[in-house]
């Protein structure tokens, strides 16, 4: 599973990669959502609508890893 993830965290951009490092366990910047949702990092549907998306709990830990 890491290593799907990994194959998708590096078709982000480094600037993305920074941005998503900046705060993994928090909202997801808006402009982020589209490019996430087709990566299948954030699920298509949330149930609170488009503010205050956050990551799966496993793609946020993976991502705070990588920060270190």
């Amino acid at each position: 599973m890491t290593a799907d993830l990994d194959h998708r965290w590096r078709l982000l951009t480094a600037e993305q990669q920074d941005r998503l490092r900046a705060d993994p366990d928090g909202p997801v910047p808006r402009e982020l959502i589209p490019r996430l949702e087709q990566l299948g990092l954030l699920p298509l549907e949330s149930p609170t609508g488009e503010e205050g998306r956050r990551l799966p709990p496993r793609v946020a830990r993976f991502i705070a890893d990588t920060a270190r």
